[in-house]
């Protein structure tokens, strides 16, 4: 289906980690024109390699999203090359204190993910609404959230914190933003919360590796899979088209085949779905290893 985003210019955070880089090709894919931000400079090799890799225009950027000024600096040097931002993807964002609990710690942990979780979220939007006014133009603007968001997660409540709160800002930007707007301009603001996505990350190998926690992972979901960074690329594709996601804003989409609190599966009838997960993803460099793994990491995100 023709999402009609061809032309479009798309500012996604964080392009260069595991759903990044499936969000940057999903939308070259349709013609848009994506500007591939990343923070940090380990992350230069693949935001590189990704701008080679995609076939319509894009633009390499770099910046510390955290503070205002380089927000200023990226979104002005995106709009003078590109010419306008028509759709925020706000992607970026870090999970590293996974395994502690709350009475471990620390106010320094939660400024450092408020920084690089939330308030890059929004700065982005921020700056991304003001340009939008000045262009007088339709947009849209789709938060990647988590399902450690949604339901919270042992161990992980700095980042489910965050997550969450990134909810609550869609539902009032969504109201601010047609406010804000020329009157016959059209705004819309959704959420997308992955649950476990397989990326080509280390912490994602290695959980893949680690067969009982894949398969008592499994075990939660309707659907007994893990999804892809590409599933959750086709959703916020989706929803960044007027064309088919028209009508929908303020909305959080969970994508996690189904995940819920209650055991759906016996773990025994299982191993063939676990068995089709590795083989599927065996060019990740993910070996099969049988029986007891390495202990998997409980992040949603798999970012």
């Amino acid at each position: 289906m023709d999402l009609g985003l061809k032309d479009k210019v798309v500012f996604i955070t964080g392009a260069a980690g595991g759903i990044g880089s499936a969000l940057t090709r999903a939308f070259a894919a349709e013609g848009a024109r994506v500007v591939i931000h990343y923070g940090f400079a380990q992350e230069r090799a693949a935001a590189r390699q990704l701008a080679r890799e995609i076939s319509t225009d894009s633009l390499l950027l770099q910046g510390d999203l955290s503070s205002e000024a380089q927000v200023r600096k990226v979104f002005t040097q995106a709009r003078k090359k590109l010419g306008r931002i028509d759709v925020l993807v706000n992607n970026a964002g870090r999970s590293p204190y996974e395994g502690l609990f709350l009475s471990e710690h620390t106010p320094e942990m939660w400024e450092d993910l408020y920084r690089s979780n939330l308030l890059t979220a929004v700065l982005c939007t921020r700056e991304f609404l003001r340009g939008l006014k000045q262009q007088g133009s339709t947009g849209n603007v789709v938060f990647i959230s988590s399902t450690a968001g949604t339901e919270g997660e042992a161990g992980n409540a700095i980042y489910a914190a965050f997550k969450a709160a990134m909810i609550g800002l869609c539902l009032s930007v969504k109201q601010e933003g047609v406010k804000q707007l020329h009157p016959q301009a059209s705004f819309r603001a959704n959420v997308v919360a992955p649950g476990w996505t397989v990326t080509r990350m280390a912490a994602v190998l290695e959980f893949l590796k680690n067969r009982k926690a894949v398969v008592r992972a499994l075990q939660t979901r309707s659907l007994p899979d893990l999804a892809e960074a590409e599933d959750v690329a086709n959703l916020v594709t989706f929803l960044a088209s007027d064309k088919a996601a028209r009508t929908i804003t303020g909305q959080t989409f969970r994508v996690d085949c189904g995940m819920d609190r209650r055991l759906q599966w016996e773990s025994e009838e299982l191993q063939e779905a676990y068995e089709r997960i590795l083989q599927r993803h065996s060019e990740l460099g993910a070996p099969v290893k049988r029986g007891r793994g390495a202990r998997g990491k409980s992040s949603n995100s798999g970012k």
